[in-house]
Parts: structure tokens; sequence; C-alpha cells
């Protein structure tokens, strides 16, 4: 059954799967046998090669690596360089 107009989706999908619309539903069963529930299965058992990690074997110097490295780092840590480069220049000034 679709959602009436002046409900919201959100909503109406929490009272389908958490509230009294939806009951009398085994949601694992249904997941179970889903098409999603075989592609999930089928991608894991059987991995393709799409996911693989390449490695550059052509040697760089100590300096390229640590920039390369500390990059990396600051990117994972802080998302953006340029909102740490911000913070800086407002901690200095």
């Amino acid at each position: 059954s679709r959602h009436e107009n002046d409900v919201s989706p959100a909503d109406y999908a929490l009272d389908v799967f958490c509230g009294p619309l939806g009951v009398s539903t085994d949601w694992v069963k249904l997941y179970n046998e889903s098409g999603m529930c075989e592609r999930i299965m089928n991608a894991v058992q059987n991995p393709s090669g799409a996911g693989e990690i390449s490695i550059d074997q052509t040697p760089q110097s100590f300096a390229s690596e640590l920039y390369l490295v500390l990059q990396r780092q600051i990117i994972a840590h802080w998302r953006t360089t340029t909102y740490m480069a911000l913070r800086f220049w407002w901690t200095i000034i």
C-alpha cells in the first residue's frame, strides 16, 4: 500500500518496518528471497578483480614518499586540506 500525501515518507517507512503495518511480515525471509540478497551473496562468494589494489613499483625519492604519506594522513584525518589550512591561518592571526 502507498502512503498518503500528508504523511512523511520516513514516518511511513518506520511504520511499515517497525510499526503496526509490518507486524505480520517476516522481513528476514523476504530479504533472503530477494534479488538483492542473491546479488550480494554472489559478490561476496565470487569476488571480481574490480576492487583490487595495485602497487606502483616505480621507485620514489624519500622526500616525495614523505610528502605523499603526510598528504594522505592530513586528508584522512582532516578530510579537507583547505579546512585545516584555514584553521592554522586563524590560529596564527
